[in-house]
């Protein structure tokens, strides 16, 4: 429970929720890839679909397939600027319609749209009124959206403003609206399995939380990152913002720079985006 009070603690301040997140919406799994086969197990039956934007992190396939026997349904993304896109690989609400539309023309029943919000690998940032146009879509078709946010304290540029769905004012479909984070990216600690869903609908919460048999967190990890969580804030205790953020952010960014201006100097066309680890 301590740990659960943590988590909301720290995502009601890092994603800016307009009200106090609550610790029994929080569930805590050994990582994001196995809270994306448990959603999957629980939010559709064997052979039904998710539809997800590509391209994406490749894991998420053989993670939804694994005990879920879920696939993927592709929404495609232009790499250059077309149709109604203002830039390249620009996510649309017509290009979900589209993938959905195709999907059921074939007998796919799809059940959930998965977000990655900043997308990995391409590090777009959604705008709010990108964010609310897709869960006003997914709404519109009764699809559960599972928002995965494990990179929102990546985000190098000073420009580049992230939203948290959990930040909105208000959710067009709360009950079918799940967020997850891991300290995995922005904490470059990928061996340390942990990885954490919000959500209010509480059938969707118990579900998953009953296949926490199979993707338990030890107890040294529960102690460590419930510490490691608690250190935030502009005051003492202070580390993850005044020391540990301001560090990687800078060293993001350089890394971001050196990179794109070799590419430069070799004439390389690369998508320049300002948050995550790839170009």
């Amino acid at each position: 429970l301590s740990l659960r009070e943590e988590v909301a603690r720290f995502l009601t301040y890092y994603c800016k929720a307009p009200a106090p997140l609550k610790a029994e919406n929080v569930i805590v799994l050994n990582g994001c890839g196995s809270l994306f086969s448990a959603l999957a197990t629980v939010l559709c039956d064997p052979g039904e679909a998710v539809l997800i934007a590509t391209p994406f992190y490749g894991g998420i396939t053989q993670s939804v397939f694994l005990y879920g026997n879920v696939k993927l349904v592709y929404a495609y993304l232009d790499s250059k600027i077309t149709g109604t896109s203002t830039r390249p690989f620009q996510l649309t609400v017509e290009k979900l319609e589209k993938a959905l539309q195709d999907a059921r023309a074939e007998g796919v029943t799809v059940r959930a749209l998965i977000l990655l919000n900043p997308q990995n690998p391409l590090g777009d940032i959604y705008s709010l009124s990108e964010l609310r146009d897709y869960l006003e879509f997914a709404k519109r078709h009764e699809l559960h959206v599972i928002v995965d946010e494990i990179y929102m304290l990546s985000v190098f540029d000073e420009s580049a403003t992230f939203h948290s769905v959990l930040g909105m004012d208000r959710l067009p479909d709360p009950q079918r609206t799940h967020v997850m984070w891991g300290i995995s990216k922005d904490f470059a600690v990928s061996g340390i399995r942990f990885g954490t869903l919000y959500t209010e609908n509480q059938d969707v919460a118990n579900a998953v939380a009953s296949l926490c048999y199979f993707h338990g967190v030890c107890g040294p990890v529960q102690h460590k990152v419930a510490q490691l969580l608690r250190d935030r804030g502009e005051s003492a205790p202070y580390w993850i913002n005044q020391v540990y953020l301001r560090a990687n952010h800078a060293r993001l960014k350089a890394a971001h720079t050196y990179v794109t201006d070799e590419l430069k100097t070799l004439g390389v066309p690369f998508l320049n985006r300002n948050a995550g680890f790839f170009v």
